[in-house]
């Protein structure tokens, strides 16, 4: 399995945001499920989005990601875009400059979501909102950060209270902290 945009960065990572290995598992994770309908919050750089549409692309999967960043962080929306572009996955992917809400509510389109990826705010109440707005729509949610940021571990805690089965796939981020993703599944229920 090679992810050739991920490694392109050439140690210019933002120590806040996803790394190879977190690729590599998002990359992985499409090509095992082969979902059709992606939808990420937290575009950022765009690289976690490019992981997901180069799997699509990789195992024959005919999907779209759809992907969206409220721009509180720059132009980092606008990189993304570009950076989508020079590697040749614009096309597989719809990037919105939209807070988390509005895009789920208004931009996805209507229907089931094979993989949902939530990497926005980390603030409980926003990830609380994302899940509840996706996880209706959805047999696999992914968290990322569940092992770093307190508001993702709290949702995390509480899925796991009600009965859903939950996942933690532990990685360490370009900063040197454990991140991880929590993975929500009902795909065997």
């Amino acid at each position: 399995m090679t992810i050739p945009f991920a490694w392109q960065t050439k140690g210019r990572h933002n120590p806040y945001g996803s790394n190879p290995g977190d690729y590599a598992f998002l990359y992985g994770l499409v090509a095992a499920v082969r979902p059709s309908v992606i939808v990420e919050t937290g575009t950022h750089c765009g690289f976690s989005s490019m992981a997901m549409a180069q799997a699509l692309v990789d195992y024959g999967i005919g999907g779209l990601v759809w992907t969206c960043d409220d721009g509180t962080r720059g132009d980092q929306s606008k990189n993304a875009v570009a950076n989508m572009r020079r590697h040749g996955l614009k096309n597989l992917i719809r990037a919105y400059r939209d807070p988390s809400r509005l895009f789920l509510e208004r931009r996805v389109p209507a229907g089931l979501i094979d993989l949902a990826f939530l990497d926005a705010s980390h603030a409980y109440d926003d990830i609380r909102e994302e899940f509840e707005i996706v996880s209706s729509r959805s047999s696999l949610v992914v968290l990322h950060d569940a092992c770093q940021c307190a508001g993702v571990k709290r949702v995390v805690d509480e899925v796991r209270r009600s009965g859903r089965l939950v996942s933690i796939v532990p990685s360490v981020g370009a900063n040197g902290r454990r991140t991880g993703f929590a993975v929500v599944s009902d795909l065997y229920r």
